[in-house]
């Protein structure tokens, strides 16, 4: 079976906050603005990627209402009714909820694609595979739920994981290139022991992107997350863009939990299954993982503007065009100069810069920098 492309919608997940590369990442400019590889924004490439799939003008990004003069500016073909900014933000399932039923309005019938806008998936090629690998999967049951897991490179205690069932119900799909199998459970953000055991056991990282169809994920919003698709039922019913909609949409997201689509459905779902991510996938949600994707000297720093080294080693150094930064002695150091702030961290508590933003956020003193 050939699922027609006209029938799939997408809903790309643009609402970071910029905390994880801060300062370089900030509250007006996410880690989803920035320009890490390829020329393009990590948004820009997720739209690109997304419209591999489904037709340009059957995605919806929905992201914070504060971005939306970002969003206009990096994806200026975007039409107006499929852009949704979020008055707060409410995690991933009243931003899934709220795309599941605009798709809903639109094609009741509808394959729908959550997709990230902050990360790096490479080649785009493989990953459009493996989501129409995912479609079909989706569309063998009136209520199958897919997601992705990729392959771990190591025990991450900030990442979910997926337990895939037993070996012998994996189906090669795609001439044997992707494998599906229905998902034995979930486990979130586990200790880095027991991270360690399960990739051992075969675990895989949950990437966060999802294929259902329309009825699918309603039937499980409305039966788990009741809460949030009594106010969305409303919303829908105004034109997009409206003050009507917004104003609908800002009073549902004031009441409803923040939670992760993870925890409010698929954790409770009964036929869930995964697909193997046969592609590169990476969150960056870090200095470290950033620096792999920068050019390196001879000594393992990685540079992004103007350094001058002497006997510096496997230090990170990020800055701009008009400064120079100057080391002397020194390794596995983070030096990131960005409007206004410098970051001077070790390399090995990269993991805790978000400790640094919150700090910010509570003392008006230094919420500007934020």
């Amino acid at each position: 079976m050939t699922i027609p492309r006209s029938r799939y919608w997408g809903v790309l997940l643009a609402g970071g906050q910029g905390e994880r590369l801060w300062p370089w990442s900030r509250r007006d400019c996410p880690k989803q603005f920035l320009t890490i590889s390829g020329g393009r924004s990590l948004l820009q490439h997720g739209y690109a990627r997304l419209a591999q799939v489904a037709p340009p003008d059957q995605i919806y990004v929905i992201g914070s209402a504060a971005h939306a003069r970002a969003v206009r500016a990096q994806l200026p073909s975007l039409s107006p009714k499929r852009w949704v900014g979020e008055a707060v933000g409410r995690n991933t399932a009243a931003a899934i909820g709220t795309g599941a039923f605009l798709i809903g309005r639109d094609d009741p019938g509808a394959v729908m694609v959550v997709a990230t806008a902050d990360h790096v998936i490479e080649p785009a090629r493989r990953w459009a595979e493996c989501v129409r690998v995912a479609g079909h999967i989706a569309l063998e049951d009136v209520d199958r739920l897919v997601c992705f897991g990729v392959p771990p490179t190591s025990p991450m205690t900030g990442y979910g994981y997926l337990i895939p069932g037993p070996t012998r119900l994996r189906r090669r799909l795609a001439g044997g290139r992707v494998w599906a199998a229905p998902l034995a459970r979930f486990v979130e953000k586990p200790s880095a022991r027991v991270a360690r055991q399960l990739i051992r056991r075969g675990a895989l990282w949950n990437s966060g992107m999802f294929v259902w169809s329309i009825p699918a994920i309603a039937r499980a919003l409305q039966h788990h997350m009741p809460q949030i698709t009594r106010g969305l039922v409303l919303t829908v019913k105004a034109p997009i863009g409206t003050r009507a909609f917004n104003e609908q949409l800002a009073s549902v997201y004031r009441r409803v939990p923040s939670i992760s689509i993870d925890y409010g459905v698929m954790e409770q779902a009964i036929d869930c299954w995964m697909v193997h991510g046969a592609f590169a996938w990476d969150d960056v949600g870090s200095w470290t993982r950033l620096a792999s994707y920068l050019p390196h000297d001879r000594d393992g720093n990685a540079v992004r503007g103007r350094h001058l080294g002497l006997d510096t080693h496997r230090t990170l150094v990020l800055g701009g065009r008009d400064h120079l930064i100057a080391t002397l002695g020194v390794r596995d150091l983070i030096i990131a100069q960005h409007r206004g702030v410098t970051l001077v961290a070790s390399r090995a508590r990269a993991q805790q810069v978000r400790q640094l933003v919150a700090r910010c956020d509570n003392d008006a003193r230094w919420r500007p920098f934020r």
